[in-house]
């Protein structure tokens, strides 16, 4: 017997110790018949887990040879094995594509969300701003005013001051 190509002993080596679901999830849908598919059909054959109707059919194809028919039979479901092991594959990827999906439509809607919020934040600070600016300007105005306030009652008190100061001293003449 020959040996085995390499990356089939690789394939072999990171194959141990995983379960069946997780060996044949990871099969490519290309993938042909593993040497335990007919094992393992063989084993339900034997104890007797039958399809009967295609076992009908492989008897017939044998005309009637149950030794063929067994064979016929054993290739025919592994053949099914094969079939619908890629399609649980194709199911599970369509699956983890829809949940993709749909994690990438929360992530947008999430963004989204943020947008919405930092739209509203800075529209919120921008008035807010705004609002904090007007208080200052009308601040500064009220400030101006007292000023103007204060300069102008100085003015009239040193005006007031040199006509009572003139006043005494025309008195004082």
């Amino acid at each position: 017997m020959t040996d085995p190509p390499e990356n089939e002993t690789a394939a072999r080596k990171i194959a141990k110790g995983r379960s069946w679901k997780q060996i044949s999830s990871a099969m490519d849908s290309t993938d042909g018949p593993l040497a335990e598919d007919y094992s393992a059909e063989l084993d339900l054959f034997e104890g007797g887990d039958i399809d009967k109707h295609l076992w009908a059919k492989c008897l017939v194809q044998a005309d009637g040879d149950a030794a063929k028919a067994k064979w016929q039979y054993i290739k025919d479901r592994v053949a099914d094995a094969v079939a619908k092991r890629a399609e649980a594959q194709r199911r599970e990827q369509e699956q983890k594509r829809a949940e993709l999906d749909a994690e990438k439509r929360r992530i947008e809607q999430v963004a989204a969300e943020k947008k919405k919020q930092t739209a509203e934040s800075l529209r919120a600070e921008r008035l807010r701003a705004e609002k904090e600016a007007a208080k200052k300007i009308e601040a500064q105005k009220q400030q101006e005013e007292d000023l103007t306030f204060v300069v102008i009652m100085t003015a009239c008190a040193l005006i007031i001051a040199i006509v009572i100061f003139f006043i005494v001293k025309m008195a004082a003449k």
